[in-house]
């Protein structure tokens, strides 16, 4: 899971990380895998002005679905970037290649974004940096659903997880965390 020691307030310049900052949203709130990030297109993302809807389609489960962004600073980093973005561009890949503040039309391939968390955990200065997967994204935000109190058939079921262990899993770690949380409170 991609968290910080003591609450720290990291900023990330834009210039560098732009597309960083993007990739996360869109795979922590939509639960993507690197090959829906990879595919995601400008077709999929329809802008309500208030609110992004993003709709990933059939891939691994061979189930659509679909999310929304409604943070107002997310729908400004997707705009920010979509401006970015040259005329000339012949396809509707969203991630383009980004460095130094501007798109270039070369897609940005799933090897990337499968290496996107560890040049993440890097940059929080997260030990054991290289152990952050592309698979983070996923499971990180089925970590927050369950951080916000969802059970594991809504976990299941949200993100359309095939894996009934690995829900159960991420739904024990929790509920150790909380009890750790309580006993190294109730010691206090």
């Amino acid at each position: 899971m991609l968290n910080v020691e003591n609450n720290q307030d990291i900023k990330a310049p834009d210039d560098k990380y732009l597309m960083f900052k993007l990739v996360a949203v869109m795979g922590l709130l939509g639960a993507c895998r690197c090959e829906e990030l990879c595919q995601m297109s400008l077709n999929n993302i329809e802008d309500l002005g208030n609110a992004l809807v993003v709709n990933i389609p059939d891939s691994k489960t061979r189930v659509s679905r679909t999310f929304t962004v409604i943070t107002e600073t997310y729908i400004d980093l997707y705009r920010k970037y979509l401006a970015l973005r040259p005329a000339h561009v012949n396809h509707q890949r969203l991630f383009i290649k980004y460095t130094s503040n501007k798109c270039t039309i070369q897609l940005v391939g799933i090897n990337i974004f499968g290496k996107m968390p560890t040049d993440i955990a890097r940059f929080l200065k997260l030990p054991n940096s290289k152990l952050y997967t592309g698979h983070c994204f996923r499971r990180t935000s089925a970590s927050l659903l369950a951080d916000s109190g969802a059970n594991l058939c809504t976990i299941k079921k949200t993100w359309r997880m095939e894996n009934f262990e690995c829900c159960r899993r991420i739904l024990e770690r929790f509920v150790t965390k909380q009890e750790e949380d309580c006993l190294s409170h109730s010691s206090k």
